[in-house]
């Protein structure tokens, strides 16, 4: 993989639902666990278009990977999901969505940032502590994670 070819675009909104679904679609074997056996991804989809913004990363005109995340309630946003097509993973890219979206946050004012990971996903979990989140609670799923330092990527 080039990382030249790599372009991370930011949509305030949702403009295409189609890509939205199919990206999930393609991406369901990214998530641990499968995004499709935890939820409804067509409503999920519906409720990121309606609410979200999004950062994409793509690959030579791919969608390889997707941060989508509310930042309609200032002065907390939410990460509602980060990910990467797995045969692009271990190239940094999640940490550049991740690193984006953080980016944006603070220039908008935004003083922390909540996200909530799978225990299984061990690999997120990794990432978000390397990037400054810290555990703030947990039930028997997952974990909800936070950011309130938002200059501070690492």
């Amino acid at each position: 993989m080039d990382p030249e070819k790599i372009e991370i675009c930011f949509q305030q909104r949702c403009q295409d639902r189609a890509r939205v679904k199919n990206y999930f679609d393609v991406a369901d074997d990214s998530f641990k666990p499968k995004l499709s056996s935890r939820l409804d991804v067509k409503a999920y989809v519906d409720k990121i278009c309606n609410y979200a913004s999004l950062i994409w990363c793509m690959y030579e005109g791919r969608d390889i990977g997707l941060c989508a995340f509310y930042a309609n309630r200032p002065p907390m946003a939410f990460i509602t999901s980060l990910s990467v097509l797995e045969e692009y993973q271990g190239y940094g890219l999640a940490k550049r969505l991740l690193e984006e979206m953080v980016e944006r946050c603070t220039q908008n004012g935004f003083k922390k940032i909540t996200l909530e990971v799978y225990k299984a996903n061990t690999r997120a979990q990794q990432l978000y502590l390397k990037m400054g989140f810290a555990f703030s609670t947990k039930d028997d799923e997952k974990y909800v994670m936070q950011k309130t330092d938002l200059n501070l990527l690492w």
